[in-house]
């Protein structure tokens, strides 16, 4: 989330001071009626002088002389019984300091402890992180293996992580000013405020209240400094079925996670939506501005297609400006800005220059390349091997996705495909050794699957992939080739990605560290091969590639399969939901066909991620996007509203 950001709290629960003074109390009681018996030592003779009432001679003088009779200093004045220090002044009852101070410190959630407020992870100590919850709050994420500190349990938040979150007993215990209290599950946690105000499904909203029907949240315009592209806010209705969303909305998986929500439906063209928004199948407002626009003072970004506050000369970020069209970019290039195989296009950008090409081919003979093709029959060539060693001519199968040098569990392929990326990196090392433009460095090697054929991630409880691909060692993600401005070859984006502050998981502007030539060879060396399937790439460099191989062959740098149109690639410039929209901007996808079907594709067709081309949508594929052309592909839900359960 965001600063998954979507994506702990220490104090323990308060004491109860009743119960400590009540037994200070019963003490005192007990003491304060008996004064004689509970004096102490010497105290005890007095009475003894009360005996000395009848004189031996009442007649005579010593009677009527009170010298000695009438001043009886011990019976008359007995400090000891009216004074007791002990019962009258008992310090322990009235001063009880552990009863009175536990309620004042468990209020406080001391800075950086689970639950406290934060900007960042750095405000929440070695190992914590920063959630995006009202005020931040401080907690610790992977708890089902790292744990939780005392006064904090752990809890699953699904696709999200886990995390831990305060423990408390009562709302005070929690922060108030923020809007926490203490919840059913007896954690802090932000109170969701009753639907009160006047907003629909689809209304616009600043705050839960603002929406009117029961189960209603606000998806905000903005969260943590971020534009959504929900302009102007969105009342939904979470975890909905096909009949529980009100008169004009329907139910639709919408979240990342498959989740769903009762979303604002529309008929044809904007019918019903506001201004920020489109119609798309199946028949829902989205946002959208191209048709809708934007009103004063915000600016459609066409690359997401979502409305932006309007830029100024001196809003946009270091090293970005201003745009005509309102929107915050790259400083248009200029004829000596781009670095090698790339020109300066009218449109201010940076694109490869597809023109001459590395030049005559077919290049260097190559007579150390390891075998294409496995020839020791079905049962050898399918089983499911480690892809080692970890480096070779041309490649580095590098730990990525929670991998370590000695736990490799992700990188395990069938032997065929094994050797075909061996043969093929190698060609592309020997033959383009002369090329300019590149970075030098040996291309990285992605997923495959698990040992036992299952889908990375598998082993960990989150299979990274939809079902169905990275399976039985089939599949293999691989990095593109990039160029100088690269450090090295390993699986990162080779483009603009980001629109509206947001990730878009594609790419929304032309690849700008694509080593086109190198990426073109290593396809046409893998399109040769009569086991490929598909090879998936990016919406924005499956065009390039395109050119790049037409010239490739015309060159007699590459020949046979490659050089024809039924070529195995596959693309998407739109969403036409067959799995290569999203998620390709930072690695292309190669996929075998089985030994039992080895007819090809037929003229014009397009493979998708899945074999057999079943349409992808979002439960197949979390966070691909069946909505538009991409604009909202993978739909934050907001943690507070994500379901969790409580973890061992």
């Amino acid at each position: 989330m965001r600063k998954l950001t979507l994506l702990a709290l220490l104090l323990a629960a308060c004491d109860d001071p009743g119960s400590n003074t009540g037994s200070v109390d019963s003490t005192a009681s007990n003491d304060t009626p008996n004064l004689t018996g509970d004096v102490g030592g010497g105290e005890t003779s007095p009475p003894a002088d009360t005996t000395t009432t009848a004189p031996p001679d009442t007649t005579t003088p010593v009677d009527t002389d009170p010298g000695p009779d009438t001043t009886p200093p011990v019976d008359t004045s007995p400090p000891q019984d009216t004074s007791p220090p002990q019962d009258t002044s008992p310090p322990q009852d009235t001063t009880p300091p552990q009863d009175t101070t536990p309620a004042d410190t468990d209020t406080v959630t001391p800075a950086g402890s689970v639950g406290a407020a934060c900007t960042s992870d750095a405000d929440c100590g070695q190992g914590g992180v920063c959630l995006d919850l009202p005020g931040g709050y401080c907690s610790v994420g992977s708890c089902d293996t790292a744990g939780c500190p005392a006064g904090s349990s752990c809890w699953g938040f699904g696709d999200a992580g886990s995390y831990c979150l305060k423990d408390c007993a009562a709302s005070s215990e929690c922060r108030a000013a923020d809007g926490y209290i203490c919840d059913a599950d007896d954690t802090c946690w932000p109170e969701s405020s009753t639907p009160t105000g006047e907003s629909p499904v689809g209304g616009a909203c600043t705050s839960d209240s603002d929406c009117k029907d029961p189960g209603a949240f606000c998806y905000p315009a903005e969260f943590d400094g971020e534009w959504t592209g929900f302009f102007q806010g969105y009342c939904m209705i979470p975890d909905c079925s096909a009949s529980s969303c009100p008169a004009g909305s329907r139910c639709e998986a919408i979240f990342a996670d498959g989740g769903t929500a009762c979303i604002d439906s529309c008929g044809t063209a904007n019918d019903g939506c506001n201004q920020g928004y489109a119609c798309y199948e199946p028949g829902i407002c989205f946002p959208g501005c191209s048709e809708s626009g934007c009103p004063a003072n915000f600016a459609c970004d066409p690359s997401a297609d979502v409305c932006v506050p309007s830029c100024t000369p001196t809003s946009c970020g270091a090293g970005l400006v201003c745009k005509p069209d309102g929107t915050c970019g790259d400083p248009p290039c200029t004829p000596t800005s781009c670095g090698a195989g790339y020109l300066c296009a009218q449109s201010g950008e940076c694109v490869p220059d597809l023109a001459g090409g590395p030049g005559a081919g077919p290049g260097p003979t190559c007579n150390n390349l390891p075998p294409r093709d496995c020839t020791s029959g079905a049962a050898t060539c399918g089983e499911i091997v480690a892809f080692e060693p970890d480096e070779g001519p041309g490649y580095w199968d590098y730990p990525i996705n929670g991998e370590t040098t000695s736990d490799e569990y992700r990188s395990y392929a069938r032997r065929d495909l094994m050797m075909l990326i061996k043969w093929a990196t190698a060609l592309v090392d020997c033959k383009a050794a002369g090329w300019a433009g590149g970075n030098g460095e040996p291309l990285g090697l992605g997923d495959m699957s698990e040992a036992n054929g299952d889908i990375p991630g598998t082993r960990e409880g989150q299979p990274g992939h939809p079902e169905g691909t990275h399976v039985n060692g089939y599949d293999m993600d691989i990095a593109y080739y990039q160029t100088a401005a690269a450090p090295d070859n390993r699986l990162r984006p080779i483009c603009p990605y980001t629109s509206g502050g947001s990730d878009a998981y594609h790419c929304v502007g032309q690849p700008n560290t694509l080593d086109v030539w190198r990426t073109a060879l290593f396809l046409g060396a893998l399109l040769q091969s009569p086991r490929t399937r598909v090879i998936g790439v990016d919406g924005k460099v499956g065009p390039l590639v395109e050119q790049a191989l037409d010239v490739l062959c015309g060159q007699g740098w590459l020949d046979g399969t490659p050089c024809t149109q039924n070529r195995a690639l596959a693309y998407e410039t739109t969403n036409e939901g067959l799995g290569w929209y999203y998620f390709h901007h930072h690695h292309l996808h190669i996929s075998l066909r089985n030994l039992a079907s080895g007819a090809p594709s037929l003229p014009g067709t397009k493979e998708c991620l899945l074999p057999g081309c079943p349409p992808i949508d979002a439960e197949a594929h979390a966070g691909c996007g069946i909505f538009g052309d991409g604009a909202i592909g993978h739909l934050a839900r907001p943690l507070d509203r994500t379901l969790r359960t409580r973890l061992p």
